[in-house]
């Protein structure tokens, strides 16, 4: 079963015998349309199915108890309301079940990455300028980039600094992309929340400085940084580039078109990605810094 899932998860394309609102006529496994996407609608579509039978049978049951005088009429109107309630709240309480233990369940992600791993010919030097963090399943590694001033993202990000201006991104700049990257609608443990945002109030301008904490740690502010990972042996992804470390191999960078050197290196464009990687991964794995099998910035894993 298993092997299954993970052969599906690698499969490129695939069509459902029933369209899917929304998902259109085929799903891109690992794409914007992936698999989880896909049984994500299907989840959705469940309740407001149940939802809508559930308001037919209440109407149909409460016709059925006024326009009878009969006992037995009654009792089967007033049965076919109650087993209509108790329909509807199943299928709710299934949903806030899962979103009581973890909202990251509801998104249904069943995508699977190839760990990729340093082998024992990678030259030392490869740990020392950087690790291969902008691979989302990368785990360990170096210090990561050309570092910062030291301090962990997490200090960074609440002593409120932001990007200084030798990044070439102003804070207007910054907290346009982050209302309209849709993160600000993720929700966030408690954890982070105290973590990585004064006073616990998760704001737009807290995710800017959360982005600048990541890129003083990862490029130390410096959008033309530029890492050689190929040393040694393939470990996945030959580049890190622009303020964050980023790949163009990367799915969420070629997703949006940047697939060039030059375009990572604008301030902009790789923080529109960083944008789009912090909040899958947060959807993915519950955590900003994310997990041991799952991170995409490894000194952002290791500080937490």
């Amino acid at each position: 079963m298993l092997n299954f899932l993970i052969k599906t998860a690698y499969a490129t394309t695939y069509t459902p015998l029933a369209q899917v609102p929304v998902l259109g006529t085929s799903i891109n496994v690992g794409g914007a349309t992936d698999l989880g996407n896909y049984l994500q609608k299907i989840f959705a579509i469940g309740i407001g199915v149940a939802a809508g039978l559930a308001v037919i049978m209440i109407v149909v049951g409460g016709i059925e108890y006024m326009s009878t005088d009969a006992i037995g009429g009654k009792e089967e109107g007033k049965d076919r309301i109650t087993s209509a309630l108790w329909g509807l709240l199943l299928a709710l309480t299934s949903w806030l079940i899962l979103n009581t233990i973890n909202p990251a369940l509801l998104n249904m992600n069943l995508k699977v990455d190839p760990v990729v791993t340093q082998g024992a010919g990678v030259s030392s030097s490869v740990g020392v300028a950087g690790d291969n963090s902008s691979n989302p399943s990368y785990v360990g590694g170096g210090s990561g980039g050309s570092g910062g001033d030291g301090s962990s993202v997490a200090d960074y990000a609440t002593s409120g600094k932001g990007f200084p201006s030798s990044s070439g991104l102003t804070n207007e700049q910054a907290l346009d992309l982050v209302n309209q990257s849709g993160i600000m609608d993720v929700p966030l443990s408690d954890e982070d929340k105290a973590k990585y945002f004064p006073d616990g109030n998760v704001t737009a301008q807290g995710y800017v400085n959360l982005l600048a904490g990541i890129a003083n740690s990862e490029s130390g502010f410096n959008p033309n940084d530029n890492i050689d990972h190929s040393q040694g042996t393939d470990v996945g992804n030959t580049y890190s580039e622009g303020l964050y470390s980023l790949s163009t191999g990367d799915s969420a960078v070629k997703k949006l078109g940047y697939d060039s050197d030059a375009a990572l290196a604008d301030p902009t464009n790789s923080t529109q990605a960083a944008l789009a990687i912090l909040k899958n991964q947060i959807q993915s794995t519950g955590s900003i810094a994310g997990n041991s099998s799952n991170h995409y910035w490894g000194p952002l894993y290791r500080q937490q």
